[in-house]
Formats: C-alpha cells, structure tokens, sequence
C-alpha cells in the first residue's frame, strides 16, 4: 500500500480508515503519524467512548475505570496499529466493522486486566505531545455538553428494556458529519434489531426516534455543569 509521506491535516480527511491505521504504524515519520492518530481520534472516540461506558456502568468506581479503559486503548491503537488487519476486505463499512471488533477485544483485555491489577493505568503522558495538542485542537472545535452518569441512567430508565438496547446500539454507532460523513445504524445492525424483536426495520427507526427525543428532552430539561 503506497501511502504519501508529505501530508497535512486536512488530507488525513480523505484518508481510509485502513490507511489511517498504516500511517499510524509509520513510527518512522512522527509528523505523519500523529496526523494521522488525530484524525483516527476523531472518527472513532465516540465509539470507544460509548463502549467504554456500556462496560463500565454498572462497575465500583466506573468514572476513572472508563476514563483508563479509553485511554489505555488509545495508547494500544498508537502503539500497535501495525498489527491490525483488513482480512483483505475492501469494502469500506466492512472495514470500518473489522476495526470495531478491533478495538472492543483492546477495551475488554484493558478492562480486565484493570479488574484484576495486573498493570498499572498508562499515562497518557506516555503519547506525543504533538498528538495531545492535535486532539486538543479537535476537541475544542467539537465541545459538547457533557452529563453526569446519573442523570444518563435517570434518562434511560424513560425507555423500556427493548428500547433501551436499541438506542445504546444506534448511539454506539453514531457519528456526527456532514452529508456522505454522517454515520448511522448499517443495515445489517438495524435487520438484527428488527429480528431480535420481530419487528420492521420501520419500526425500529421509529423506536429510536421516539427514544431520542425522550433522553434528549430530558438531558436538556436536567442539564448540569459542564463542558470539555
């Protein structure tokens, strides 16, 4: 895969997610590398994020385990990118899935070994600075109001079980953009859903609707403190 070495942040945009994950291993060209870090930061936080939260709701502690789960595999994804492989898919979405799976056996070895003490939490010092100040800059461009678990947990228990685990599963794939950057449910999550329930996929986008705007009126009625 020929990848060009002079780069700049806005043409990591049009990189694909496997290319990313190549340049990330270019430990040899920081400057393209970190670059390339931020922008992978950028496309998937939400989804390990989200993940990190869904694993850690219920555990002793779950704010500083999370925020360590997250962090930890972002250093892992830093660190070890190189050995990601794309099983010789093309397709885009299949990729994209193939990274995900990627990352939740990181998280999970992460939160393991965070249960049973068999390291210490990574500094997250340990990234470039460079990387930091670039996901610094993201951040800045993109702040959201952030809510406390408590009032997520009161918003959710607005939903039934069923509607529950269909709106985690539409957050978790969530990603905000602009026109073809804009991400949803794939299709094949949404036919496993209407499976699973015996229901439509009509109907199951109405359930997430209908599920949004009870959390989101709700987070916004209880909104408190504060922002990144």
């Amino acid at each position: 895969m020929k990848v060009v070495k002079d780069v700049h942040s806005s043409s990591m945009m049009n990189e694909t997610d496997e290319d990313l994950m190549v340049i990330i291993s270019m430990k040899d060209d920081p400057e393209a590398c970190n670059l390339a870090f931020s922008e992978f930061h950028r496309r998937f936080k939400r989804f390990l994020f989200g993940m990190a939260f869904k694993v850690t709701l219920k555990l002793p502690n779950s704010n500083e385990l999370r925020e360590a789960v997250f962090q930890n595999t972002l250093i892992n994804v830093y660190k070890y990118s190189g050995s990601f492989s794309a099983g010789g898919e093309s397709d885009p979405e299949k990729i994209k899935r193939r990274i995900h799976g990627w990352l939740v056996k990181i998280e999970k070895r992460e939160l393991i070994a965070l249960l049973e003490d068999k390291q210490p939490v990574i500094d997250p010092e340990e990234l470039n600075t460079k990387y930091e100040n670039e996901c610094e800059k993201s951040d800045e461009t993109n702040d959201q109001p952030t809510y406390s678990e408590e009032i997520i947990e009161e918003a959710l228990k607005l939903l039934s079980e069923r509607d529950q685990h269909i709106f985690m599963t539409y957050w978790l794939y969530y990603e905000h953009g602009v026109r073809s950057q804009a991400k949803n449910l794939p299709d094949d999550v949404l036919e496993d859903l209407a499976s699973k329930y015996e229901t439509t996929l009509a109907n199951i986008r109405k359930i997430i609707e209908r599920s949004k705007k009870k959390v989101f009126a709700f987070l916004k009625e209880n909104f408190k403190t504060d922002r990144r």
